[in-house]
């Protein structure tokens, strides 16, 4: 779950009918959307600085989910966007002020360095 304020959260869903937060990390920009593959999550961070990221954190401990990569993105300001992951390659749509949005493909086989590859209009 993701707050406005730049929240990472994560929850127990042990018992679906009372989740419970169980860690939080900050993602320094407005973290939206959110993908899970095994132990990381993969963020969409739309930042305050202009230059949005895709940032992955390791959850092995979800009481304190640590950043082991980012990589800034196509997108611009606070435009829509989209994320999938997918083996060993996440999809990002970039909502880009322009309108002309992008599909920009990283690849994610090393977490700690995502590696952006491909960009289409």
């Amino acid at each position: 779950m993701t707050d406005p304020g730049g929240t990472l959260e994560i929850f127990d869903v042990g018992n679906p009918s009372a989740p419970t937060g169980v860690g939080t990390v900050n993602t320094g920009g407005h973290p939206s959307p959110v993908a899970v593959a095994g132990r990381y999550v993969y963020v969409y961070v739309i930042s305050s600085t202009g230059n949005n990221e895709l940032q992955i954190y390791d959850v092995t401990n979800p009481f304190s989910p640590v950043r082991v990569g980012l990589a800034v993105t196509d997108g611009i300001g606070y435009s829509g966007s989209s994320l999938a992951v997918n083996g060993r390659y996440a999809y990002v749509v970039n909502g880009l002020s322009s309108g002309n949005d992008t599909l920009q493909i990283f690849n994610i086989s090393n977490p700690s360095a995502p590696v952006s590859f491909a960009s289409f209009r």
